[in-house]
């Protein structure tokens, strides 16, 4: 007994699991959902994948950054046996699945931290090597903005 729409690995060619087509993009922090498809009793994989993204197109010696990009739960591969006590039964978890997808939740939009110092360039730079937006450090009396990602 799998969730709806769930495939099995033997049912895939080659043994291979799908997974590269794009997916679509997610709005929460930590993947698809919040719940978690272990608790149902079943193992289930094929949940991300990789995909190396160029750090500048134009200058491709820069080299590359991995990240991990979500697939949609619907190309999931679930267990058919189960490989532990489940602690919720598979309609449970399908009724949580569609209640934390609902699209009707509204976008909270972020607020700029209160600061007692003048950033002038505030939300202006950008960083030339990832892209990022620059943030504010004040040194020495004088602002100073930084890109505070790891290269």
């Amino acid at each position: 007994m799998r969730p709806t729409g769930a495939r099995h690995a033997a049912a895939h060619p080659n043994g291979r699991n799908p997974g590269d087509e794009e997916s679509p993009g997610r709005s929460r922090r930590y993947g698809p959902s919040s719940s978690i498809p272990v608790y149902t009793g079943r193992q289930v994989w094929n949940k991300q994948r990789k995909q190396e993204e160029l750090l500048d197109v134009h200058a491709v010696t820069r080299g590359h950054i991995t990240k991990l990009k979500w697939i949609p739960a619907s190309q999931w591969v679930w267990s058919e046996k189960l490989v532990h006590e489940p602690i919720v039964d598979i309609e449970t978890f399908e009724r949580a699945e569609a209640l934390l997808s609902a699209e009707e939740r509204p976008a909270t939009e972020r607020k700029p931290r209160r600061t007692p110092r003048p950033y002038v360039l505030r939300g202006l730079l950008y960083c030339c090597v990832c892209t990022r937006r620059m943030e504010g450090s004040w040194n020495n009396g004088r602002p100073h903005y930084r890109c505070t990602f790891p290269t």
